[in-house]
């Protein structure tokens, strides 16, 4: 243990230069990899012909072809017991099939029971809303915005309610989830940090945007979605890179 720990302490210095590098999410992946800091998952291109993708094909500009293959998920869903919940759910009363827009929960409306999170989404007749912030503590806070996205920062007279993980659940009567998908602009990294084991067990699909890639998450973000990737892989998932936004999905296996 305490060989691995000197191993990852004399890489650090290469995990901040790769962190400060306009580098190729690709080049990158690929470098921690080779650096032991990211679990390659076995079975990972069997399941990426498996997924189905549920936002409308977009080709917006030359070298991103679709602009939505960010939205795959693997079918299975249709079968599996569990809920939807979506950590973000922006945009879920727009249009679906406007392929300009970010309603991910729209496809599952009617098919599933749909939990959304979002301090200032409207509700929406086909799903429950949690109108505030789900992370790794319950009280008030506030948000901060700097036109890259929000995030939360924990205050006894913020205006927005946080609930953690845990008390979320409860809130909702949450037994067991077929997809949890979390794009919350960067406070992904505490919320799977507060996982533990039985949070794991009841969910089949994570679908994450990991959001290293921002400038405001520069000095640490590779880093913490190393530790957040190897975390969930060690849980059981095998990792399927979704190629844009730094998203990923993790499925049980």
């Amino acid at each position: 243990m305490k060989k691995n720990f000197i191993k990852k302490i004399f890489k650090f210095p290469e995990i901040e230069k790769l962190n400060k590098e306009n580098i190729n999410k690709d080049v990158l992946e690929n470098k921690l990899i080779k650096m032991g800091l990211i679990k390659k998952t076995k079975g990972e291109d069997k399941i990426k012909n498996e997924l189905i993708q549920i936002r409308p094909f977009w080709d917006a500009h030359g070298d991103n072809k679709d602009v939505n293959k960010w939205s795959r998920v693997h079918p299975r869903f249709a079968e599996h017991d569990g809920c939807i919940v979506d950590l973000g759910c922006a945009g879920w009363n727009l249009k679906f099939e406007d392929k300009t827009t970010d309603n991910w929960s729209g496809f599952f409306f009617g098919k599933k029971r749909v939990i959304g999170v979002d301090p200032q989404e409207k509700p929406n007749v086909n799903a429950e809303l949690f109108r505030g912030f789900v992370s790794n503590f319950s009280g008030k806070a506030k948000l901060n915005s700097n036109g890259h996205g929000a995030s939360i920062k924990k205050s006894f007279d913020g205006t927005y309610e946080v609930l953690s993980w845990k008390d979320f659940k409860n809130k909702f009567s949450i037994n067991s989830i077929s997809i949890l998908k979390i794009n919350i602009e960067g406070s992904e990294w505490d919320l799977i940090d507060s996982f533990d084991n039985e949070d794991f067990c009841k969910i089949d699909q994570i679908c994450i945007s990991f959001h290293y890639w921002l400038p405001k998450f520069q000095k640490d973000g590779v880093l913490r979605t190393i530790k957040n990737i190897n975390k969930i892989i060690s849980k059981g998932y095998t990792m399927t890179d979704l190629d844009l936004y730094g998203w990923k999905l993790f499925i049980k296996q």
